[in-house]
């Protein structure tokens, strides 16, 4: 377990890959890392949306409602994923004459999944239909209300299928029971794309695809959904056609947040696009953002990106502020192995990022606990890789009112008297599932690689493993030995920039989220890294460089 001087190294345990690194040809090594990865083959193939369960009787009540002139409430949610698709589904369905419109859900007024008041609103506009994007499938109650108020509700949803579905006219979900779609890890967004791909075709539409695709590829980065079968080829067509033109709105985003559309990638898209349009969400209303890529004249497009980046530039100001209060209150008490933290004051749309820098700091799980705008005590957790914190909270879900996550993040709703009880029974839960306390994370090394050997080629090939993220990261490989002449935190003490002596060769690296590692560990030592090569282009001259994932020393 860390202690209280920070984060030791090296942070993971190195597992060397047997199917790789046998290899020693550069070219051998890349062609079997996309073979074990399975990224050979039909692997990225765009499946039929008609494979997806219930998208027949969607389709049939869509038609319906646009044959006969109803009005259709497309819901949405808060987050990138639900905002891009349900706008993606508007604008078809307005594009076909359907009289469409967007309700998006607040964090604050009315948290997560198909909300009552939408379907208030629905009864009090004569709308019969109400089609959910990114959310509904966790939402029997409400879904039950909006059909004994005579709306149809049409789910569209990726998320963990419950043990009862709801009451919907159509469920359209690539993981309901008895399933045939073969690739189950769609986005949100990604579900409402083969909607609209399954009703194009019903109405004999003319669509062009590339418009669509750069939504569908930021909502999967965004969402970290994993980047294997489809979504991988989502990505590849969805930066493709955001360099051809086809999204003016992402391309004003990333040219805003200094990356020309032939440069950007994966990475850029999610820490760049995806942080901006999600900050109206966090902050106040997702509308704006919404607003924005439904905005079809140049000025005002602009007017808003800027009122958007105003937004993102005042959540960063204030995340930093809750996340060095945090860190301070888990500082005092970092013998222990989880942090469960409380502050009325903290901003609920915040909080779940915040835990996160908590947690790269400390590599402790860290729960943050709020009391939101509406009186209801909110919380969000994030775990380093090799604690499962579902594990942890899952057998205490009893002092909660609402519960939902997976290994490495959650959320949740609880009264403000269970709190105390709720931290103790974590601790305890801890105590239980981890009993030789903190696992050493795993990762994965493809290849050991001379780095005095290496040559642009090979470093350039690696792109043929693109697009990177969950599911299929970035190789690295074992690269050293190196000294370590120079090493300085950039980027507001989050990353760790160093310069490598190696043999007859120097190179800089980035260390990113390094926070919390001491400089006395690596300045001076001579280390071996886990890294990825890159190149990098400045003042019209290439440099061999890397982006490291761990620091072992050799001579301790």
């Amino acid at each position: 377990m860390p202690n209280s001087n920070g984060r030791k190294l090296p942070l993971y345990k190195w597992s060397y890959c047997p199917d790789t690194c046998k290899h020693e040809d550069d070219g051998d090594i890349i062609h079997a890392i996309l073979t074990h990865r399975g990224l050979y083959g039909a692997s990225d193939v765009y499946h039929s949306p008609s494979l997806i369960s219930g998208m027949k009787a969607a389709c049939e009540r869509i038609l319906t409602a646009i044959k006969n002139s109803e009005s259709i409430l497309i819901h949405g949610d808060y987050d990138v994923d639900g905002i891009v698709g349900a706008v993606m589904l508007h604008r078809f369905l307005k594009s076909q004459n359907a009289d469409s419109r967007i309700f998006l859900p607040t964090r604050q007024n009315h948290g997560y999944g198909l909300s009552r008041d939408s379907i208030d609103k629905a009864v009090a506009r004569k709308i019969p239909l109400i089609i959910t994007v990114d959310c509904g499938i966790s939402d029997f109650t409400n879904t039950g209300y909006a059909r004994e108020k005579g709306v149809d509700v049409i789910i569209t949803d990726h998320h963990q299928v419950p043990s009862a579905l709801p009451p919907a006219i159509a469920i359209v979900h690539p993981q309901v029971p008895h399933a045939s779609y073969p690739f189950p890890n769609l986005s949100g967004a990604g579900v409402a794309y083969k909607l609209i791909l399954a009703l194009s075709e019903e109405l004999g539409a003319n669509l062009d695809e590339r418009y669509y695709l750069p939504y569908v590829a930021l909502s999967i980065i965004t969402d970290i959904m994993p980047v294997t079968g489809e979504n991988r080829r989502f990505i590849k067509d969805g930066i493709k056609a955001l360099r051809e033109g086809y999204s003016p709105h992402i391309e004003l985003m990333a040219r805003a947040a200094g990356y020309p559309l032939a440069i950007i990638t994966e990475r850029e898209l999610g820490i760049h696009v995806g942080s901006r349009l999600n900050a109206p969400g966090r902050l106040k209303t997702p509308v704006l953002s919404a607003q924005f890529l439904l905005e079809e004249e140049t000025t005002k497009m602009v007017k808003i990106a800027d009122e958007i980046d105003r937004l993102n530039s005042r959540r960063r100001e204030i995340q930093e502020g809750l996340a060095r209060k945090a860190l301070e209150m888990a500082m005092k008490e970092n013998h222990l192995p989880i942090h469960v933290l409380h502050d009325p004051t903290w901003h609920e749309g915040l909080i779940g990022t915040a835990a996160s820098r908590v947690m790269e700091e400390l590599g402790h799980p860290v729960i943050l606990i709020t009391k939101g705008e509406t009186g209801t005590w909110k919380g969000s957790g994030r775990a380093p890789e090799g604690i499962d914190l579902f594990k942890l909270i899952a057998p205490n879900a009893n002092l909660l009112n609402h519960f939902g996550g997976h290994a490495g993040a959650c959320g949740f709703a609880i009264d403000g008297e269970q709190i105390g009880i709720f931290r103790k029974a974590i601790l305890e839960q801890f105590n239980i599932v981890y009993p030789d306390g903190f696992p050493t994370p795993a990762i994965e090394i493809s290849a050991q690689l001379k780095p005095e050997k290496l040559e642009e080629k090979f470093v350039e090939d690696i792109n043929a493993i693109a697009p990177f993220g969950r599911g299929n990261p970035e190789p690295l490989f074992d690269l050293g030995p190196f000294g370590v002449e120079t090493a300085n935190f950039v980027g507001g003490g989050n990353h760790l920039k160093l310069s490598l002596k190696g043999k007859n060769h120097n190179n800089d690296a980035i260390f990113f989220s390094a926070k919390g590692i001491a400089l006395g560990d690596v300045l001076g030592r001579t280390v071996k890294i886990a890294a990825t090569p890159k190149m990098n282009e400045f003042n019209g001259k290439r440099n061999l460089e890397f982006q490291i994932k761990d620091i072992s020393p050799l001579d301790s």
